[in-house]
C-alpha cells in the first residue's frame, strides 16, 4: 500500500470497520471481528460442521485476495465445542490450500477455551497470571504502606486480571470461580499480615473489599445491562440469541 495513517491513530478503527465491513459472512454462519482477530462460528453436528466452515473460509480467502490481504493459516485454528467427552467426527480444514490443525483447546483475545467450555484452562491461566503480578507487585502489598493504599494496589493492578473476560466465563461451577476468590483471599492476608483466625469476611469489610465472586457478578449483570441498553440492534441481539443445539445458559440466566 502507498498511503495509509499512522499506527494508533484516531482514524485507524474507522478505517478499519469500513474496510472489513464487507467481509463475506454465509448465511449459517457468524463472524466475529475485533481489531485484526476474527473467527468464524457455526452450529451443527457431524460432517456439517465441517462443510459449512470450509465454505466460510473458502470465500475468505477468495474475498482477501480481491482486496490484496491475507489470513495467515498460521495462526489459525479450529476447534468443536461439544458436551461429550469423546471428540466428534471431524473433516479436513483448509484455508488458502494450508491445512488446519483442530485443537482441544484454543486462546482468542486473551481467554482459553476448551472443549465442553468448562474452563478449566481458563481459570488456571488467570491465577497464574495474577501470580506473576502479585509477586512483581509483593514489595507493596508487604510493606508499611497503609492498608487503605494496599488495598487500592490489589484493586487496580491484580484484581482486574482475576476478573477479565467474566461475562464470558462467569457460568462455569462455583468450585471453580471459588479458586479466585481463595487466591484474593490470600492476598488481603499479605496486606493485612492478619493472622490465620482472623475470618475474610473480616479482611474484606476492614478493606473495603467486596467478596470477588460478587464482585464477578455485578460486573458480569453491569456489562449485560449495557449490552440491553445499546442503541445497536446487532449488540443489543447478542445477549439474547440462543442455539436449539445446546442447553447451555447464556450468561444473562445466570446473574
Amino acid at each position: 500500500m502507498m498511503s495509509g495513517v499512522p499506527q494508533g491513530a484516531v482514524l485507524v478503527p474507522t478505517l478499519f470497520n469500513i474496510y472489513m465491513a464487507y467481509l463475506p459472512i454465509n448465511k449459517n454462519t457468524e463472524g466475529h471481528i475485533y481489531a485484526d482477530d476474527v473467527s468464524f462460528t457455526t452450529v451443527g453436528k457431524g460432517p456439517a460442521i465441517q462443510a459449512k466452515l470450509q465454505r466460510q473460509l473458502n470465500n475468505v480467502v477468495k474475498w482477501s485476495r480481491d482486496w490484496k490481504m491475507e489470513f495467515n493459516p498460521e495462526k489459525t485454528q479450529a476447534i468443536i465445542f461439544t458436551r461429550g467427552r469423546k471428540n466428534p467426527p471431524r473433516g479436513l480444514l483448509e484455508l488458502a490450500g494450508q491445512r488446519l490443525p483442530w485443537r482441544s483447546k484454543i486462546t482468542y483475545l486473551g481467554l482459553t477455551y476448551d472443549k465442553r467450555l468448562v474452563w478449566h484452562d481458563q481459570m488456571a491461566n488467570t491465577i497464574a497470571k495474577a501470580r506473576f503480578l502479585l509477586h512483581a507487585c509483593y514489595p507493596l502489598l508487604s510493606c508499611k504502606l497503609c492498608l487503605r493504599t494496599k488495598a487500592r494496589v490489589y484493586k487496580q493492578m491484580i484484581r482486574p486480571v482475576l476478573t477479565y473476560g467474566s461475562p464470558t466465563w462467569f457460568i462455569p461451577s462455583t468450585s471453580k470461580k471459588q479458586k479466585l476468590a481463595v487466591f484474593q483471599n490470600k492476598i488481603l492476608r499479605i496486606v493485612t499480615k492478619a493472622p490465620y483466625f482472623v475470618r475474610n469476611t473480616t479482611l474484606r469489610r476492614d478493606l473495603d473489599t467486596e467478596d470477588l465472586l460478587d464482585h464477578i457478578r455485578n460486573l458480569t449483570s453491569g456489562f449485560l445491562d449495557r449490552i440491553r441498553q445499546s442503541k445497536n440492534p446487532t449488540v443489543r441481539v447478542s445477549c439474547t440469541k440462543k442455539f436449539n443445539c445446546d442447553r447451555r445458559p447464556l450468561p444473562a440466566d445466570t446473574v
